[in-house]
C-alpha cells in the first residue's frame, strides 16, 4: 500500500469520508432526536405549561408555608408571655372589682345606719 500523500485526492477524500461516516450518522441521529423532541414539545406544550404552573404554584405555596410556620413559631414563643400578662390584667380587674364591692358595702352600711332602717 502506498503512503497517504501519494494517493490521489479523490481516494484520500473517500477514505476520510468513510472514516467520518459513523460521526455523520451519529450527528444525523442527534439531529432527528432534536427535531422529534421539538415536535413532541409542541404537542406537549399545554402539558409543559401546566407543569410549569404547578411548579410555580408549589414554590409559592412552600413560601407561604414557610411564612406561616415562622409566624406560628413566633406565636408559640410569645404565647406564654401574653397569657401571663392576661392573667395579671384579670387579677388587677378582680382586685379593683373586689375593692369596689367593698366600698359599695361600706357606703351601703353607712347609708343604712343613718336611716335607722335595717334590711331584712
Amino acid at each position: 500500500m502506498r503512503p497517504e500523500h501519494f494517493l490521489p485526492f479523490a481516494e484520500r477524500l473517500r477514505r476520510k469520508l468513510m472514516a467520518d461516516i459513523p460521526r455523520i450518522q451519529a450527528g444525523q441521529v442527534i439531529a432527528r432526536a432534536i427535531v422529534n423532541s421539538n415536535q413532541a414539545t409542541k404537542k406537549m406544550g399545554k402539558l409543559a405549561e401546566a407543569a410549569a404552573l404547578i411548579k410555580s404554584e408549589k414554590a409559592a405555596a412552600d413560601k407561604d408555608g414557610d411564612e406561616l410556620l415562622a409566624r406560628a413559631i413566633d406565636f408559640a414563643k410569645r404565647r406564654p408571655v401574653a397569657v401571663e400578662v392576661g392573667h395579671k390584667v384579670l387579677d388587677e380587674q378582680h382586685a379593683e372589682l373586689a375593692s369596689m364591692e367593698s366600698d359599695l358595702r361600706q357606703i351601703s352600711n353607712l347609708a343604712g345606719g343613718t336611716d335607722g332602717k335595717s334590711k331584712s
